[in-house]
């Protein structure tokens, strides 16, 4: 299976109501060769369980086993990124 041809990345860190706005936009586009990588900082509003609950294959979600920190979470997302 090749690479999607770009990433979507989406640090987050609490701001559930955001993490589903921001979500709902990118699953709503209508071009759909794309992954969205989300990585969660340690949320403790409800965030990461709602991303848990999301099934769409072209999202992969990771959580930090700590908050590291927004400049660290970036770099994580871009770590993970598989686009082109």
């Amino acid at each position: 299976m090749s690479p999607p041809l770009f990433t979507i990345a989406i640090p987050v860190w609490n701001r559930v109501d955001f993490v589903k706005e921001s979500i709902r936009s990118v699953l709503n586009q209508t071009f759909k060769d794309f992954e969205l990588v989300i990585v969660d900082d340690y949320s403790t509003d409800g965030a990461w369980e709602y991303i848990k609950t999301i099934d769409d294959p072209r999202i992969r979600s990771f959580r930090n086993e700590k908050n590291i920190g927004i400049v660290p979470n970036w770099r994580r997302c871009i770590e993970k990124a598989k686009g082109k």
